[in-house]
């Protein structure tokens, strides 16, 4: 079968972001059997720069070609984008990655309220393009797909594409070994400081773990800092002198990939308590790091740990602050964990897993075919 162009569609591309990892990855496994790909976005970081192409500065009439396939990356509204393909004759994929719903930016940020507010809009409408075929990160962004309009034989499930090998083989930081390797319990909470996110349940699930446990623990918030969310770092720093956790709560902002490789390899155990998430990425890292994982199963969070670690249907800061108690002191537990995390990511999120994936959905895609 003739392979058809592909062009990759995403409003920005940077690396070391979730989104942008999908893309590289996903245009790279495409290349690499037999697809002519290009990508486009409106902004590009430059360490993206040999990666994709200004969506301006390419010849418009690509967007006609019937035979094309358009993969169209959406996590934020994006008119131009949107009315792009909503014209073009070409075959439409939407990737979805997740609109975090705008309820949880209303006492932070109006910028961010009124992005998810547009960006929740801009799925509906997506939802209902006609001809167009779905990947969901996950069967949960699937299912919410689904509820607003895409047709369920069109939409199908593909974990996205990431660094996580890569990330294996940066050196290790130095200073973040000997700065948290003392003695102390570490408890690793990755995501970018977002209320949604569930950092302040976080402080509560420490909380709980220091009111009767005599050993001492320290929560490391990984992840990078909005300045326009300032009110909710400013907000998380009260709540833990409130509860008396200042000194056992460190801030470890956007870390590079030697700092965060140190972070996942010293810690004793991956708490997740993030209220929403449309797959979250770092559970597959701590997976592949071997790091025993203790997590609320709200949202996708369950379907991508699976039985992988301790996950509660229900939130309770006690239950979590036990489970991470008893995976720091009971080392044949942790041991299994560990394990258990590492095969669910070879079985379901290794490269080679995701590339066949990809490959065999396309090829439906190719041929207009409804998804198996």
């Amino acid at each position: 079968m003739r392979k058809s162009k592909v062009y990759i569609l995403t409003p920005s591309l940077t690396s070391y972001d979730a989104t942008g990892s999908d893309v590289r990855g996903m245009a790279a496994v495409l290349r690499a059997g037999g697809y002519e790909v290009e990508v486009f976005a409106d902004e590009i970081d430059r360490t993206c720069a040999g990666v994709g192409r200004f969506l301006d500065s390419g010849d418009h009439r690509r967007w006609n070609d019937s035979d094309a396939t358009l993969i169209y990356h959406h996590a934020i509204a994006w008119p131009k984008g949107e009315r792009l393909i909503e014209a073009s004759p070409a075959k439409v994929v939407i990737r979805y990655h997740n609109i975090t719903p705008a309820r949880f930016f209303s006492r932070y940020s109006e910028g961010h309220y009124r992005a998810c507010k547009e960006g929740e809009a801009s799925t509906r409408c997506l939802a209902n393009l006609p001809r167009a075929w779905f990947l969901g990160d996950s069967v949960f962004n699937c299912d919410e797909l689904i509820r607003l309009g895409a047709p369920a034989a069109r939409t199908a499930a593909l974990a996205p594409f990431h660094a996580t090998e890569d990330l294996a083989r940066v050196p290790f930081d130095a200073p973040t070994l000997d700065r948290y390797k003392d003695g102390t319990a570490n408890i690793l909470f990755v995501g970018g400081l977002k209320p949604n996110k569930g950092h302040l349940r976080a402080l509560g699930v420490l909380a709980e773990y220091r009111r009767w446990s005599n050993a001492p623990a320290r929560l490391i918030f990984a992840g990078k800092v909005d300045p326009n969310l300032s009110s909710y770092r400013e907000a998380l720093e009260r709540e833990a002198e409130k509860l008396g956790l200042g000194r056992y709560v460190a801030f470890a902002g956007a870390v590079t990939p030697s700092q965060l490789r140190s972070l996942y390899t010293l810690a004793d155990a991956f708490l997740s308590a993030s209220e929403h998430e449309g797959f979250c990425m770092p559970l597959v890292e701590a997976m592949y790091f071997r790091l025993p994982i203790v997590a609320w199963g709200t949202t996708a969070v369950g379907e991508t740990v699976g039985k992988a670690g301790l996950v509660w249907d229900h939130f309770d800061a006690g239950c979590l602050a036990e489970s991470i108690h008893t995976v720091i002191e009971d080392g044949r537990l942790a041991r299994h964990l560990a394990a258990a995390g590492f095969r669910r990511y070879q079985e379901n999120f290794r490269p080679g897993i995701l590339n066949a994936r990809l490959e065999s959905l396309m090829e439906q895609v190719a041929c207009g075919e409804v998804f198996r």
